[in-house]
Formats: structure tokens, C-alpha cells, sequence
């Protein structure tokens, strides 16, 4: 299952498993055909998958359908903001979360 998931979203974000695994997953690039295989990844390996494409590691290896946890109890605008992102590229994503933290130090440093 991780390497079917793995490989959808690499698809749909412009990648290969190979290049995501020599690049962003620090394994060499045999291991791809290891997971397509049946090998299991190590842990740390999908903890780095699900945080590069903000999925949880749940998905990553089948154990739920969803690819990121239900945002139950959150603030409409929170859900929408997060639905936002799980559409977005990695690349996206990060500059968003920097822009976040950009206005929340903004907004912190002008009400002391």
C-alpha cells in the first residue's frame, strides 16, 4: 500500500519515487523498488513522506482512506485553509506556512 500511495502522489505532484527517494527521503533510489516489492519502508522514512506531501502516515501506509485526519472541531476558516493546502504543492505549502508565521509574529509583536 505505501508504495501505491507514494507513487499517486508523486504523479500528481510532478515526481518519481526515485527522485523523491534520492532527494527528499535521504534512502538510496533501489529502495523504491524495494516498497514496490512489499518491503516495508522505516519509519522515519514515511514520517518524512506524509510531512513533505502533508499527509498523515496513516495514509501513506493504508490504514485510512483519508489523507489527512478529520479537522473535527475546527473553525470553518481552518478547515477551508487546511482543505486549501492539501491540494497545494509541497513547494506551496511551505510558502504558505512561512507567510503564516510571518503575520502571526506580525500581529504578536504589534499588540505588545
Amino acid at each position: 500500500m505505501f508504495y501505491e500511495r507514494l507513487n499517486q502522489l508523486c504523479r500528481q505532484h510532478g515526481t518519481t519515487i526515485t527522485e523523491l527517494a534520492r532527494t527528499q527521503l535521504g534512502v538510496a533510489s533501489s529502495a523504491a523498488t524495494n516498497w514496490k516489492h512489499g518491503a516495508s519502508p522505516r519509519s522515519d522514512v514515511v514520517t518524512r513522506a506524509a510531512a513533505y506531501f502533508g499527509v498523515s502516515t496513516d495514509y501513506l501506509l493504508g490504514l485510512t482512506d483519508s489523507p489527512v485526519p478529520a479537522a473535527s472541531g475546527m473553525a470553518p476558516d481552518i478547515e477551508q485553509a487546511i482543505s486549501l493546502l492539501e491540494k497545494a504543492s509541497p513547494t506551496a505549502r511551505s510558502a504558505a506556512l512561512a507567510a503564516l508565521q510571518a503575520v502571526v509574529a506580525a500581529i504578536d509583536s504589534s499588540a505588545n
